[in-house]
């Protein structure tokens, strides 16, 4: 069976608001939208985005590069 399909529209329109669905595990960081499925095999195709509310957790300091005992 082949995937499912959908004709072109704008996504990011305010019309589209309702497709979009939040991401489990990520509520209120993330949405995304579904754009086609395989009921079959499961694989899907989705778009996603992230949230003005999302934030990005990196370590305080974070190497650039491997530390050999040399003065840098």
């Amino acid at each position: 069976m082949a995937q499912s399909t959908t004709t072109y529209w704008n996504a990011l329109a305010a019309e589209s608001c309702d497709r979009w669905t939040s991401v489990a595990g990520l509520d209120g960081m993330a949405e995304e939208l579904m754009l086609s499925l395989d009921p079959v095999t499961g694989e899907y195709t989705r778009l996603t985005r992230f949230l003005p509310s999302a934030v990005l957790r990196i370590p305080r300091f974070l190497p650039l590069r491997p530390h050999h005992g040399r003065s840098v």
